[in-house]
This record gives structure tokens, sequence and C-alpha cells, in this order.
């Protein structure tokens, strides 16, 4: 039976899962954006994660998450919300699922990995949240995360160019994510971006409650930039 969700990357890479997986798996060269940053930051490449880059991504995500975070989730609170949302397994399942794209940047010459995105098809990140766009289908950013240390070197920027790029390519009309309320950092970059406010949610980690704000990038008027 035809799934509900539009597949992510249905238009671009095959029309079975099981193209999806073996090109990607197979043939990274197809999913590769190389970004020559400015000094001293090293050149990194934007790619289509692989399984023999899930433990790094597992080991990044617990590293990045905890920044997002206001000051009140506490600790336990992050160990329970990474425990379930960036489990191994978990991570695994994303390359296995047509709806999901896992994506790295990874630096060319230590190969370590400098940040990663997560980009969701259609509602599935929150379909209440959803309603609340303006123009859709809408591809969701449901993670987007850069190591510390890299902040500012244009890495968050080329992740989110390579989102508009897929957008584009699989026929959606905006993106969109939620971030928190108190995630000034993030709010400014998105806004830099071309997001704008369209609602709120409420959002878990661990037992803690977090007022998100939802943003939306309506991509028509990425075609001039």
């Amino acid at each position: 039976m035809e799934s509900a969700v539009t597949p992510l990357f249905r238009f671009c890479y095959g029309e079975s899962l099981d193209d999806y997986v073996s090109a990607r798996n197979k043939d990274s060269s197809s999913f590769t954006l190389i970004v020559m940053l400015s000094q001293p930051t090293p050149s990194c490449t934007i790619r289509s994660a692989r399984e023999d880059d899930i433990s790094a991504v597992n080991e990044l995500a617990y590293i990045t998450f905890p920044m997002a975070c206001p000051d009140s989730v506490g600790p336990e609170d992050i160990i329970e919300h990474c425990a379930s949302q960036f489990s191994t397994e978990r991570l695994l399942n994303h390359l296995c699922n047509i709806a999901h794209y896992l994506v790295v940047a990874e630096d060319q010459n230590s190969h370590q990995l400098l940040g990663y995105m997560l980009l969701v098809a259609g509602a599935e990140m929150d379909p209440t949240a959803y309603e609340n766009l303006q123009e859709k289908p809408s591809l969701g950013v449901d993670k987007l995360y850069v190591r510390k240390e890299f902040h500012g070197c244009g890495i968050a920027t080329a992740l989110m160019e390579h989102a508009v790029e897929q957008a584009f390519a699989c026929g959606y009309s905006s993106l969109w994510l939620a971030t928190n309320s108190y995630n000034k950092r993030a709010l400014r970059f998105y806004e830099k971006q071309g997001f704008t406010p369209v609602g709120t949610r409420i959002y878990y980690v661990g037992k803690t409650r977090n007022d998100d704000v939802v943003l939306e990038k309506p991509l028509i008027s990425s075609l001039s930039k």
C-alpha cells in the first residue's frame, strides 16, 4: 500500500526504498557537496550519512543536543532524551526510512564529523504544528547541530543550503522546523536563513515541558537568492 507520507527522495534517487538505500550506501558521490569554508576552518563535505557514520553521529548528538536546552532542562532529562532520540538503533532506522534523510558535514582532512542534519518529509515531525504552515508540502528540518568550536564558520549555513536544494529538487514548497523559544542563537540563525515564526508547540525533553517556536521558510522567494 502506498504510504501517506511523500517519500523524500523518490523524485531524485529512484522509485523504491531499495533503490534509495542502495544508491546512498554504494555511491555517496551522488549525495555530496564540497563546501569551501573561510580559514582557519577546514573545508568540509556535506553528504548523506552512511552506516559507518552512525557511531560518530551518536557521539556528536550527545555532545551538541545539550547546547540547545535551556537551564530548566536538567541533566536527567537530557540523558533520557538522548537515549531515546539518538540511540544507534534509531539513527540506523533513519537510513532505512525513505521519508528521512540524515546528512553529515565531514572535515575533508581529518574526516571528523563537524555537524549533522536530519530532514523529514511532511508532517511526521509534528502533525499539529504542521497545520500552522503557510506553504505545503513542507520539508521538515528535524535536527541541525554543529560542534560548538565550529559555530560561526558557515557549516550550519551549508547544511541549510543543502536542505533548500533537496527541498526544491523534491517539489516541496517550504522548509519548516521548531526550536526552543529560549534558544536565541538558533532563532537569530534561522531568521538570517529566511525563516519566520508561524506558531508554537509544546515539546518534552524527558519530563520537562518546553515551549518551542515553529518557523517556516517559503522556497519560492529563495529562487532569486
